[in-house]
């Protein structure tokens, strides 16, 4: 019995973890729509519209990397866990 509530619990945590590795993908997807709005901006021509324009997609570029990053430590867990992945 002990062995089935843990398992249960393992496999509740799995799936919180694949909700997660879904919502940081679509974070991804919603930071690069982002960017690419940001690309289209036309040159500033003052230096406050150029620092603001570089703090923004400093910010977004950071975001990004965060993202990836608990993107990959996710899939690797879920990697790790998944039987069919060793055969």
């Amino acid at each position: 019995d002990r062995v089935r509530l843990e398992a249960q619990g393992m496999i509740s945590k799995l799936l919180a973890a694949k909700r997660l590795l879904a919502r940081y993908r679509e974070e991804q997807i919603r930071l690069n729509e982002q960017v690419r709005q940001l690309a289209e901006i036309p040159a500033p021509l003052d230096f406050r519209s150029w620092h603001q324009l570089f703090n923004a997609q400093r910010v977004l570029v950071r975001e990004r990397q965060k993202l990836f990053i608990q993107s990959v430590e996710l899939q690797t867990l879920l990697w790790v866990i998944d039987d069919e992945a060793w055969k």
